[in-house]
């Protein structure tokens, strides 16, 4: 009897394993940088044991830059998981969103295919000071005059 709940539990496993279809998702560190700030962006890929993804090496368009960081995969061969961490920078003001990322696939059986990441809204965040008083222009020196003499401009020439 025992023998028998082993092998019931043995078929469920496989079938679990057998159901994993590929999926690929994103998060960033910070949904409110502010322009030119730099923040993570990391990316999961889950499918059967034995699945090999290819994550690009960049990504992004005009507005947002994304480079992967150099060594920062993270596979993981008994939980059916691998990652990618990518170095993210926004060069856009208001409500901006990191693209999609594509992710390329090749299942176990040899099946390809490609995924892409949801696109992550962000909302890109003032460098200046909340406080109204505090956004005040402030009076700036003018230029220093040297006091060189004629006779370093006759050296001169």
């Amino acid at each position: 009897m025992r023998w028998l709940g082993s092998l019931a539990l043995l078929l469920l496993a496989t079938t679990a394993q057998a159901r994993t279809e590929p999926s690929v998702s994103a998060k960033a560190s910070k949904t409110r940088p502010t322009v030119g700030e730099r923040f993570q962006v990391e990316v999961r890929a889950r499918g059967p044991q034995g699945t090999a993804w290819t994550f690009p090496p960049e990504a992004g368009d005009e507005k947002v830059e994304l480079r992967a960081t150099p060594g920062a995969t993270s596979p993981n061969v008994t939980s059916r998981r691998e990652g990618r961490s990518y170095q993210a920078a926004v060069f856009a003001v208001g409500e901006v969103e990191v693209p999609p990322i594509k992710v390329s696939y090749r299942l176990p059986d040899g099946g390809e295919g490609e995924l892409q990441t949801d696109p992550i809204p962000l909302r890109i965040v003032s460098v200046l000071p909340k406080d109204p008083q505090e956004r005040k222009l402030a009076d700036i020196r003018g230029p220093l005059g040297l006091s060189v003499g004629r006779a370093v401009y006759v050296a001169l020439v």
